[in-house]
């Protein structure tokens, strides 16, 4: 007993390349396996595999491949501070430089068809740490002496501000943040970095004892006090003397902004 079944015409298009080949097979899969292009991996067609043969004979196949890529970016170092005991105050050096490290992770990429449709992110790790950079400041008091008008002052530290000034008709009130009444002699300052009660000397304007803060006032600014009586304005640049004995170390911000 003999069975016969007839071929069909097919064409297999795979990507821009196209196969015409005839087949008896009851399946797509088994055609593209007598075809020589048979099915691996991840690999899909249109009609599926399990299909019959299509009506119209038309047959796609989509070659499906995976690749891992490692994938790097870079890891910013850190800003650390480290005191130096030897080193004079407001002076810095640089102890360590930074050095950027960089992340690293495993992807795979799935094409189909040669392109690109999907990414997943399997691992991902530091590869090298970043190195922070590291800059000392200096912890160590050294107590000097200048001239001014007002007669010799020894000072511990010497520091750089924008001064102004106020008095009580300007800010609409004649009693300091502590609640010493405001007059010459009683400055407003960022708490932040010099502590109420320090003494200090400001030329031009003479002892100045901080005890007044300001909405305005930040970082390297001093407002200085007046009555309305003996008001002088001021905006300038002036050295700011902060006066000897210096306070404990608790107390010293060494890093000004």
């Amino acid at each position: 007993q003999v069975t016969w079944t007839a071929s069909r015409s097919l064409t297999i298009r795979i990507g821009d390349r196209v196969v015409h080949t005839r087949s008896a097979a009851a399946t797509v899969g088994e055609a593209l396996t007598q075809a020589g292009l048979p099915l691996q991996g991840l690999d899909t067609s249109q009609p599926p595999a399990e299909a019959p043969l299509p009506a119209d004979g038309e047959i796609r196949l989509v070659r499906v491949t995976e690749r891992l890529e490692i994938e790097q970016e870079p890891l910013a170092f850190s800003l650390q501070y480290q005191p130096l005991p030897d080193v004079e105050i407001d002076q810095q050096r640089i102890v360590q430089g930074g050095e950027y490290g960089f992340t690293a992770r495993r992807v795979r990429v799935t094409y189909a068809g040669g392109v690109e449709v999907a990414r997943q992110v399997e691992a991902e790790w530091v590869a090298v740490p970043p190195r922070p950079r590291i800059v000392g400041y200096g912890t160590k008091i050294v107590l000097r002496t200048v001239q001014t008008p007002d007669g010799p002052i020894q000072y511990w530290r010497a520091v750089e501000m924008y001064a102004v000034s106020y008095s009580p008709s300007s800010v609409g009130g004649s009693i300091t943040a502590s609640g010493l009444p405001l007059r010459k002699g009683l400055v407003a300052v960022d708490t932040a970095y010099i502590p109420f009660f320090t003494r200090m000397y400001v030329p031009g304007y003479g002892e100045a004892l901080a005890a007044d803060i300001g909405g305005g006032v930040k970082g390297r600014m001093i407002d200085l006090g007046y009555s309305d009586a003996d008001y002088v304005g001021w905006h300038q640049n002036v050295p700011v003397y902060f006066l000897a004995p210096a306070p404990p170390p608790d107390q010293i911000v060494w890093i000004f902004p």
